[in-house]
C-alpha cells in the first residue's frame, strides 16, 4: 500500500469578521490486497496447513503448469490453494482519492456574542478490481469484479456563541446551534464469470456479465443548546440537551432527546495550598446520548433481476435479513466522577475517572433459524452495563535547558454485564467459528463477547474421559473466556534533547481469551507441537503406522484408558470437536511506535519560506515484547464485525514505516 498526503490550512482575521479553511488530499494504491479466513484467497490458510513433507519450494517451482492453469496444491481440496498462485496470480487491487476539508467563518457582533458557521466535506472514490485466475482449481473459468465506490460526507453547523462576565464572580459561557449531517453511498459495478481468452483480464472478456448497484443515503438533523456557569473560575456547571432526528428511524418515531449535566470544583485555586501542590479539581457528569442505525433496516428492499417472467421484469428481497419496522433509538447514559491533580509545577500529574454506563435498546443483529429464508434479524437488545475506572499518570523526571523527559502511563479496566436482551431471549449470537466449534455471545448475566465452546469430558478428579480411545466432548457448550481484555495500559516515553526528540509508545493488553481456529487446523493437519507427542510414542513402540497412540486418561467406564488409536485420528477428532483446547490467554505487550522528530533550527528555517520546520521518521506495530497465543498474532479476529476472540488463518499485521515533513507558513 502507497499512501500520499497533503494538507494545507489558512486562517485570516478582518476586523471582527475571521476564517479558518483547511483542505486535505490523500492517494492511497494497494496492490494484492490479502485475503481473511480461510481459503480461498487466503495464501496464508495454506500456509498455516502445509504438511512438512511438502517443500514450500516444490510449490513455488510448480505453482503453474505449462499451459497456464493452477499447478500442485497440498490438499485434496480444491479450495486450497497454492499459496504461490494465490500471490503471483490473484489479485485485488484498489486506488483510492480522497478529499476532506473544512470552512469556518466567524463574526463578533459584540465581545460576548459570536456567530459561527461551518461546513466540512469529505469525499472519496474508490476503485476495486479483483480476480479469480483463469485456471484455478475450484474455480478452472475463472471471474472478475470492476466496482466503484462514491462516498460523500457532509456537516454543516451554525452555532450562536454568548460568553459574558455578569460580574466579579459570575461568568456565563452558552451556545445554541444547529446541525445537518449527510451520507451518502453509491456502488456502481460489474461482475463476471468465465474467461472467454485465458489470462486476458478485462471485464469484456468474461462470458457472462451482471451488474451492481448499490445506494444508501442517510441524514441526521440536529438542535442543541449548552449553558457554563462559573463562579470565581473555580466552581464550573455544565449543561447540555439535544434533539436529533434521524431519516433511519420509523418516520413517526425518529426524534431522540438527550441531555447531560457536569459540574467541576478547582479547589487549588479556592483555598490556599502548599507552593508543591500545583492543580487539584473534581468533577462529576451524567449524559445520555442516543444513537440511530444504518439505512434501510425498518423494511424489505428488493433488487430487480436480470431477467423477465412473461414480459414482466422480475425482482428479489435484496437482503436475507429481517427488518424491524419499529426500530427504536439505542440510548447510552453514564454517570463519570474523577479528579487531576498535578504537583512539583505540573512535573508529577495523575488524572482519574470512574465510569457507570448502561446502554439499552442497542441495535444488533441476531442470526435466526435458516428455515425462515432469512440468515439473521434486526433487534433493539434489551440492556448492556459497563463500569471501569481509567488513570492517566505524567512524571517529568528531567527537565533543563536542553534535555526532556516526559514519560506517561494509562490503565483502563472495564466490566461488562448483559443485563437483558430482547423480550424473553436469554443468550443472542454475535460470531461464530467456522468449525462452529466455539462462538462469541451475550448471554444474560455474563460479560458481553463471552467466548462458548465444548470442554473435555472429566471425571471427578479432573481426568479426560475417553471412548474407543479418542476423548469425549462435554455435552454442552460453556463459557471458555471473554474477547475483551480485563485491562489494558500504555507506556509512552518521549526524550528530547534541543531539536532533537524520541517518542516510543508501548502498548499491553491483559486478561482477555482468543479461540485460534488455526491452531485448530494444526491439529488436524498434524502441524501444531503438541501432536509430536502421539507421535513420538508411536515410533518408540515401533507401529507408526497402526493404532499405537494411548493417551492418558480414564474410559467411559472410569477404569485407565488402554486403547490405542492412530494419532492422526486422536488429533483430527480434538481439532473438530474440543474448543477447550485452543482457547487461549490474549496477552501481549507490544512496541506500537517509535518516531525520531529534528526540527530544523530557525538559522537554517529563516532561510526559507516558511516558518518552522520539523521532519519525522515514524515506525509502528513494530513487535511483540511478549505475548501468550502460540503461532498466531493475539490481536487477531475472524472479521471485522462482534467477533473479538475468533481467529482463523490471520495474517499478521503490518509493521508500517514512514516519514512526514510538518511546515509551518
Amino acid at each position: 500500500m502507497n499512501r500520499t498526503s497533503v494538507t494545507l490550512r489558512g486562517t485570516q482575521s478582518l476586523g471582527n469578521f475571521s476564517a479558518d479553511v483547511k483542505a486535505n488530499y490523500i492517494n492511497e494504491k494497494t496492490n494484492n490486497r490479502t485475503w481473511l479466513s480461510d481459503s480461498p484467497g487466503n495464501a496464508n490458510f495454506a500456509v498455516s496447513i502445509l504438511p512438512p513433507n511438502i517443500s514450500t519450494q516444490a510449490l513455488e517451482n510448480n505453482y503453474m503448469t505449462a499451459d497456464g492453469r493452477e499447478g500442485i496444491y497440498q490438499n485434496a481440496n480444491p479450495f486450497v490453494n497454492n499459496p504461490y498462485w494465490v500471490i503471483n496470480q490473484w489479485n485485488t487491487d484498489d486506488a483510492k482519492d480522497r478529499i476532506i476539508g473544512h470552512i469556518k467563518l466567524d463574526y463578533d457582533f459584540t465581545n460576548w456574542f459570536t456567530v459561527t458557521g461551518r461546513t466540512g466535506l469529505d469525499r472519496y472514490t474508490l476503485r476495486r478490481t479483483s480476480f479469480t485466475p483463469w485456471g484455478t482449481a475450484y474455480r478452472p473459468g475463472g471471474d472478475m469484479s470492476e466496482n466503484e465506490f462514491r462516498v460523500l460526507e457532509s456537516t454543516t453547523d451554525l452555532l450562536l456563541n454568548f460568553d459574558k462576565q455578569l460580574n466579579s464572580s459570575f461568568a456565563v459561557r452558552s451556545t445554541l446551534g444547529g446541525t445537518v449531517s449527510y451520507r451518502k453511498n453509491e456502488n456502481v459495478g460489474i461482475f463476471g464469470n468465465t474467461f472467454k481468452v485465458p489470462k486476458l483480464r478485462t471485464i469484456s472478456n468474461m462470458a457472462n456479465i451482471s451488474p451492481i448497484y448499490d445506494f444508501s443515503e442517510k441524514q441526521v438533523n440536529s438542535i442543541y443548546a449548552s449553558a457554563d456557569v462559573s463562579y470565581n473560575d473555580y466552581l464550573f456547571l455544565t449543561l447540555t440537551g439535544r434533539n436529533d432526528w434521524s431519516s433511519t428511524l420509523p418516520e413517526d418515531e425518529n426524534a431522540f432527546f438527550y441531555p447531560s449535566v457536569s459540574g467541576s470544583f478547582v479547589f487549588t485555586d479556592a483555598f490556599e495550598m502548599p507552593s508543591w501542590f500545583s492543580f487539584g479539581k473534581v468533577r462529576a457528569s451524567w449524559a445520555e446520548v442516543g444513537s440511530d442505525t444504518d439505512p434501510y433496516q425498518l423494511s424489505l428492499t428488493y433488487n430487480i433481476l436480470n431477467f423477465t417472467h412473461q414480459g414482466q421484469s422480475a425482482a428479489a428481497i435484496s437482503k436475507d435479513e429481517i427488518p424491524l419496522a419499529t426500530l427504536k433509538p439505542t440510548s447510552t447514559t453514564e454517570f463519570e466522577v474523577g479528579f487531576n491533580i498535578r504537583f512539583l509545577e505540573d512535573r508529577l500529574s495523575l488524572d482519574a475517572s470512574y465510569y457507570d454506563r448502561q446502554t439499552t435498546d442497542q441495535i444488533l443483529s441476531t442470526t435466526v433459524s435458516n428455515t425462515t429464508g432469512y440468515g439473521s434479524r434486526v433487534i433493539n437488545a434489551g440492556r448492556l452495563d459497563n463500569t471501569g475506572i481509567e488513570l492517566l499518570l505524567t512524571v517529568i523526571p528531567v527537565q533543563s535547558e536542553n534535555v526532556l523527559w516526559e514519560t506517561s502511563i494509562n490503565y483502563s479496566r472495564n466490566k461488562s454485564e448483559v443485563v437483558a436482551l430482547a423480550g424473553e431471549q436469554q443468550s443472542l449470537l454475535l460470531a461464530q467459528s467456522r468449525t462452529q466449534n466455539a462462538s462469541v455471545t451475550a448471554t444474560v448475566g455474563e460479560e458481553y463477547g463471552t467466548i462458548r465452546g465444548f470442554k473435555y469430558k472429566r471425571d471427578g478428579r479432573g481426568n479426560i474421559v475417553h471412548e474407543n480411545g479418542l476423548p469425549v466432548r462435554a455435552d454442552e457448550q460453556t463459557v471458555l473466556g471473554r474477547g475483551t481484555p480485563d485491562w489494558s495500559a500504555g507506556w509512552s516515553n518521549t526524550v528530547s534533547y534541543k531539536s532533537l526528540s524520541l517518542n516510543a509508545l508501548i502498548g499491553v493488553s491483559w486478561g482477555g481469551q482468543l479461540y485460534s481456529g488455526t491452531n485448530s487446523y494444526a491439529y488436524g493437519a498434524g502441524l501444531h507441537e503438541n501432536t509430536l507427542v502421539g507421535r513420538a510414542q508411536c515410533d518408540q513402540a515401533g507401529t507408526p503406522y497402526s493404532p499405537c497412540y494411548v493417551a492418558d486418561g480414564v474410559d467411559i467406564d472410569g477404569g485407565p484408558n488402554e486403547t490405542a488409536v492412530l494419532p492422526s485420528a486422536y488429533y483430527s477428532y480434538i481439532g473438530n470437536n474440543i474448543s477447550e483446547e485452543f482457547v487461549y490467554d490474549a496477552n501481549y505487550i507490544k512496541l506500537r511506535q517509535l518516531q525520531l522528530s529534528y526540527q530544523l533550527p530557525q538559522s537554517l528555517v529563516a532561510e526559507l519560506p516558511v516558518r518552522s520546520a520539523t521532519i519525522s521518521a515514524i515506525g509502528r506495530n513494530l513487535f511483540y515484547l511478549y505475548d501468550s497465543v502460540p503461532n498466531v498474532d493475539p490481536e487477531a479476529a475472524i472479521n471485522r464485525g462482534n467477533a473479538q476472540g475468533l481467529e482463523l488463518a490471520s495474517v499478521p499485521a503490518a509493521r508500517s514505516y514512514g516519514f512526514s515533513i510538518n511546515l509551518g507558513f
